[in-house]
């Protein structure tokens, strides 16, 4: 499947939604072309992904400040506590809105 992106566009802003095959391996090309920059970024992972593929992740935002929350994807953890977690993450690393 080729790269789509979608442009999502809401009352005060605009970002795109890629989606595609092997994208792991465009991360950093799409950011470029997008100009798309961050200063950090949460990477919210099942326990199941395995680990070259976080790896390749990993490698494509090398330059960044990378933080990592693993979970177990199942519907007992889809929940407010959940939610609860990552935003404390968040709020603990102090992310903004220009952070990924």
């Amino acid at each position: 499947m080729k790269l789509i992106k979608l442009q999502v566009n809401t009352d005060n802003q605009k970002y795109p939604i890629f989606i595609g095959s092997n994208i792991l391996n465009k991360l950093q090309k799409i950011f470029t072309l997008n100009l798309i920059n961050f200063n950090q970024c949460l990477i919210i992972a099942d326990k199941n992904v395995p680990k070259k593929m976080i790896n390749k992740v990993l490698k494509s935002l090398s330059k960044n400040k990378i933080s990592i929350h693993f979970f177990t994807a199942n519907e007992k953890n889809k929940n407010q506590k959940s939610i609860n977690d990552i935003l404390s993450i968040l709020l603990r690393k102090n992310f903004n809105r220009n952070d990924c």
